[in-house]
């Protein structure tokens, strides 16, 4: 994976809250998507939350901050993820809309001061975020010129490394596929009801190094239909409007 020089030192004024008037009129066409199992709830009138150590954001303009409180939805923002405390030495992990990844210590972003513009890789739209743990796996969908789909699954700790935001990314498939359909992560507790559903595919850890193998998947397939189970959504459509 390629890297690059830390994001310059840029202070940007904190901004105001935004009213619900103001998201509506500045959302954007597109926004990125996360995965559906973390729980990135932003506010505490969110069943789920948790308090958050930092928030980061993306922004339409290939930028993002972090911050130490939510406003709400600011003007060109596509995605917020909350970081909480057991996520402080895990990764943050990018996905773009030509299918590569890249995965970045979030220790490497969490010692930038709140509302500093951070430059991230502009060369592919950014389509997926979210944050994982090294014992997680990514579940990767795509889609064929026919509109089949093929799934595989990756362990975290080997998709592409990077240092910073401005980090490039890597495609792991190497089979050739029309369109990445979707992107989630399955935490490791999860793993043993994905992994041993047909032991005859080499789905993970195929050269025993955390690299997966794409194979065919439908609606009747067990990996589609354990997913299902889980409250996933595997072909949930996650570059709609790129």
């Amino acid at each position: 994976a390629s890297t690059s020089s830390p994001e310059p030192s840029t202070p940007v004024a904190e901004p105001k809250a935004a009213s619900a008037t103001d998201a509506l009129v500045e959302a954007p066409a597109f926004r990125i998507a996360t995965d559906t199992l973390r729980n990135n709830a932003l506010t505490d009138d969110e069943e789920a939350y948790i308090v958050p150590v930092r928030f980061l954001t993306f922004f339409e303009d290939n930028t993002a901050q972090l911050t130490s409180d939510y406003y709400g939805m600011q003007p060109g923002e596509l995605l917020t993820l909350a970081i909480h405390v057991n996520e402080q030495k895990a990764w943050l992990i990018l996905g773009y809309a030509d299918g590569s990844l890249v995965r970045i210590p979030l220790r490497n972003l969490l010692d930038k001061t709140d509302y500093q513009e951070l430059k991230r890789a502009a060369n592919q739209p950014l389509v997926f975020a979210t944050i994982a743990q090294e014992s997680d796996v990514l579940f990767t969908l795509t889609s064929d010129t026919r509109g089949g789909y093929a799934m595989r699954l990756d362990s975290v700790n080997r998709l592409p490394k990077g240092t910073s935001l401005q980090s490039g990314g890597e495609c792991l498939i190497k089979d050739g596929f029309e369109r990445i359909v979707n992107w989630e992560v399955l935490p490791e507790r999860i793993l043993p009801s994905i992994k041993n559903i047909e032991r005859r595919k080499s789905l993970l850890d195929s050269a025993e190094d955390g690299v997966g193998c794409s194979f065919v998947c439908n609606e009747s397939n067990r990996y589609y239909t354990a997913l299902r189970n889980l409250s996933i959504d595997p072909a949930r459509n996650i570059p709609a409007g790129h």
